[in-house]
């Protein structure tokens, strides 16, 4: 249990070093808060920090620390990791003209070092995500699909998503099975004999152009029991490591439902990847786009979201 706390005691100390500050006394804090908060301060608030650091480069100038973190006096900054601080902004709070680079990335690297750590949320957090699934749930059953208010944003983009995909024809899809797994927790090699279908999903995808490999195997349709609505299997909901502050909800699917999915999966990104406006703009199976298009709008604020 004490091995994550000398781990991060111990960069914290090379760091500081590097940099010609002291962190004796920010060291007995990240014992004694460790000893009191346990994982979650390493996990949850040390990088809500990061976060308040991050916000103070954006704005070219920094708040009060944010809560759990005491002030150092007369100051703006933290009272934690204050020599690192003290070399990106002044005590007013106004960024540096000539703030160390490395002592940003230093604070980054501690104070994010925990923040994807993959451990389960604690028992109430879990809770309260499944809470908030069920609720949004029960909330989509009851949406008829019927916006009553003027919303001329909406309004564009429904407009937009009509026109990238307005050539298509479920003839074209072609259904797959996912490398996931699935909530009827068959293997992959079980999943290539269809054994059950979906009687609404028939008009889109037909056994006989899905179920098959060919028309030597139609006989095999004759295997497959086509189920109403009322006997679909349930998906299985699980939590899914994200952050210690919140897990990752979501809903494994049965193997028929994954394999007509995987279909529409394909055509989704192939059109958004290949047709204007959001061909360059909206990618999937090439990152170096995106990483480019990130980079240009932390230079020059051209592609981001105004604050």
């Amino acid at each position: 249990m004490n091995r994550p706390l000398t781990l991060l005691k111990t960069l914290i100390m090379e760091c500081s070093e590097q940099l010609g500050t002291s962190t004796t006394r920010c060291v007995q804090t990240l014992e004694e808060r460790f000893a009191h908060e346990g994982f979650s301060f390493f996990t949850i608030t040390l990088p809500r920090l990061c976060d308040w650091l991050e916000s103070g480069l954006e704005l070219g100038y920094c708040s009060s620390p944010p809560l759990g973190f005491k002030r150092k006096p007369g100051t703006c900054l933290p009272a934690f990791l204050q020599g690192f601080t003290s070399l990106v902004f002044e005590d007013t709070g106004m960024l540096r003209h000539n703030s160390s680079v490395e002592a940003i990335d230093f604070f980054r690297q501690i104070t994010r070092f925990f923040k994807k750590l993959k451990i389960a949320c604690s028992d109430e957090r879990e809770a309260a995500a499944e809470r908030r699934f069920i609720a949004l749930e029960l909330e989509m059953q009851n949406y008829d699909g019927i916006v009553t208010r003027d919303d001329p944003i909406l309004d564009e983009v429904c407009k937009l998503i009509g026109r990238i995909f307005s050539d298509f024809n479920p003839e074209s899809l072609v259904c797959r099975h996912g490398p996931g797994v699935t909530a009827d927790r068959l293997a992959h090699n079980e999943r290539l004999t269809i054994r059950s279908f979906p009687r609404s999903a028939l008009a889109c995808f037909p056994l006989e152009e899905h179920c098959v490999p060919n028309y030597l195997h139609y006989e095999d349709l004759q295997d497959i029991t086509i189920l109403e609505d009322n006997e679909l299997s349930p998906v299985r909901v699980v939590f899914v490591p994200k952050t210690s502050t919140t897990p990752r909800v979501i809903a494994i699917e049965p193997s028929y439902m994954q394999y007509m999915q995987q279909s529409l999966r394909d055509y989704i990104y192939t059109t958004l990847e290949r047709r204007k406006p959001t061909k360059g703009r909206v990618n999937f199976s090439d990152q170096s786009i995106n990483r480019a298009l990130a980079r240009k709008a932390s230079l020059d604020r051209s592609l981001a979201t105004p604050i």
